[in-house]
């Protein structure tokens, strides 16, 4: 019988941490430079006069998003990508709990796990605080993923001018406190 130690428990956060930080986190595409399977997005403006700041914008299939370039329709790809979201957030947040459980009263661990559980909700906050934004500028959906470092956003769109991209670009750097670079808005075309 193996028993889990709060270390191996912490390791296995820490890597579990590390996987959603390279799917969610990782998937920023400069202009010209094309992705793992040598595709462009379909329009990327660069930061800088008339740009959009440093903002990225692509496609949900050129930014390796899973099921992104599936058939399912843009509702169908919205609702999965935010269901897995908070599947994969409950799950982390379960396992901290469980690890805070056992953890010793005031001890550095339990501080560290506290700390941990209260950035997770923040950024749980901060998602569903950009996605209502968005959705009252007019857009249809969109989708949010934020980590300590990167703010991307899947929106629902026939076409994404670059004023909207600054605007909706300025609402995620100021929500979450990250610098305009930091964001990346990503057009799901519409049905249309």
């Amino acid at each position: 019988m193996r028993v889990l130690t709060k270390k191996r428990i912490l390791a296995w956060v820490t890597f579990i941490a590390a996987i959603v930080g390279i799917v969610v986190g990782a998937r920023t595409i400069t202009p010209h430079q094309p992705d793992a399977a040598g595709s462009q997005p379909d329009s990327v403006v660069p930061g800088g006069a008339g740009g959009t700041g440093g903002i990225t914008i692509g496609t949900p299939g050129a930014l390796g998003v899973p099921g992104a370039a599936g058939a399912a329709g843009p509702r169908d790809f919205f609702a999965e990508s935010r269901l897995e979201r908070d599947r994969a957030r409950s799950r982390r947040m379960e396992l901290l709990h469980a690890m805070l459980e056992g953890s010793p009263e005031g001890s550095q661990e339990r501080a560290a796990i506290q700390r941990e559980l209260l950035r997770l909700s923040a950024a749980m906050e901060s998602e569903e605080r950009i996605e209502a934004l968005i959705k009252a500028k007019g857009y249809a959906d969109a989708v949010v993923f934020v980590s300590d470092n990167s703010c991307d956003i899947i929106i629902e769109t026939s076409g994404l001018t670059q004023v909207d991209a600054r605007q909706i670009g300025d609402i995620a750097a100021r929500t979450t406190g990250l610098g305009p670079q930091a964001v990346t808005i990503t057009e799901k075309r519409g049905s249309n």
